[in-house]
């Protein structure tokens, strides 16, 4: 990618990708059980599916999360209480049980982060929470790719869409409407396509001064958001899903992560939160934390066609809930986009750029 071209931000898409006319036909194994349009709409089903079997109203969510796994708790009636996650993103798994025997809660949710295994050592303790009658979800929307071992959960979902130039898709393993069928959201498709389309227009002029797709994508956002009823994944979706190449996409989010960690982890003012990753991750995202001025580091970024991301705001329903170590998180994370659109090059840039700015 040459320098004048941007580095993050959404996905785009050209007119030649509308139609992929190739299908793959593992993707009943990538994503077993149910294809969805969104993850929200995934945990507002398995809500359903428990509704008249949880003996408490009460939901463990980490403490360093999303608003999408927050609302569908709270709709639903649910007492949302998040549980410690720690600086490195990892899980106290003895926290956790003190948590569960003070709140008594009827459904855990745990999500790794970032593509990398931050819930090392669960083994016993989920076995034990299981024997509690408590319900887990493991949410693997950030690690769907990667071949660590997972949680030995009750349900399993994830939001695919997060990782592709698609409008939708979603997965949602473990309960018992496999068979049922799910129109598609037509409207959130076209929506969606045309954000990505309008920026894939922008990006092939490098003198192109109208930005007017970032507010179509962002009302494609709020039109998501504004969605209650579920949906199946839309047939673009499975189509281009089906036209990928795994062993090149996961090789390269693996290889720019990596470029972006040995770059990075020397830099004065900013902390890698994870390490290297290992054999089997499939990265989803670079976070770091930023020291002090974070808004600066980011504007400077922007400046320079970069656009690194801070990923989650706390959500309203935690903001009173969660402690000092999540308060962190929070204020300082900023995430690096080192996805299959980039190569080492643009991993380069980005370092570059970062050392540019604390000369």
């Amino acid at each position: 990618m040459c320098n004048n071209m941007e580095i993050g931000g959404d996905f785009f898409l050209t007119k030649g990708d509308i139609f992929p006319d190739s299908h793959n036909s593992t993707l009943n194994s990538l994503f077993p059980g149910i294809l969805l349009s969104t993850c929200r709409s995934a945990i507002s089903e398995i809500l359903k599916e428990i509704e008249f079997t949880v003996f408490s109203k009460v939901a463990l969510v980490p403490s360093f999360t999303c608003h999408v796994c927050v609302e569908p708790f709270v709709k639903s009636g649910y007492n949302v209480i998040p549980y410690p996650v720690e600086k490195d993103l990892s899980i106290d798994w003895e926290k956790m049980l003190s948590v569960i025997d003070t709140y008594q809660p009827s459904i855990l949710l745990v999500h790794s982060y970032f593509g990398l295994n931050t819930i090392k050592g669960h083994g016993p303790f989920i076995e034990i929470i299981r024997n509690k009658g408590v319900l887990v979800i493991e949410d693997e929307t950030q690690v769907m790719f990667s071949s660590f071992p997972h949680l030995n959960a009750d349900f399993f979902i994830g939001s695919i869409r997060k990782w592709f130039p698609i409008p939708d898709g979603a997965f949602l393993h473990g309960i018992n409407k496999i068979s049922q069928h799910f129109n598609q959201d037509k409207e959130l498709e076209a929506c969606k396509l045309q954000g990505m389309l309008m920026k894939g227009e922008f990006l092939k002029s490098p003198n192109n001064s109208n930005k007017a797709y970032r507010l179509e994508q962002v009302k494609a956002e709020q039109f998501l958001d504004s969605r209650e009823k579920t949906y199946g994944i839309s047939d673009f979706s499975i189509k281009f899903l089906g036209s990928i190449n795994w062993s090149s996409f996961k090789a390269s989010r693996k290889r720019n992560y990596d470029k972006l960690y040995e770059i990075i982890s020397s830099q004065k003012g900013i902390q890698c939160v994870l390490p290297r990753s290992e054999d089997g991750d499939v990265p989803f995202m670079f976070p770091v934390f930023v020291d002090e001025g974070r808004k600066e580091l980011q504007q400077f970024l922007v400046k320079n066609k970069i656009y690194p991301t801070i990923i989650w705001a706390c959500p309203d329903d935690l903001l009173e809930k969660v402690d000092s170590t999540a308060k962190y998180i929070y204020d300082h994370i900023l995430c690096f986009h080192c996805d299959q659109r980039y190569d080492l090059d643009d991993m380069e840039r980005i370092g570059s750029v970062i050392k540019e700015y604390y000369r």
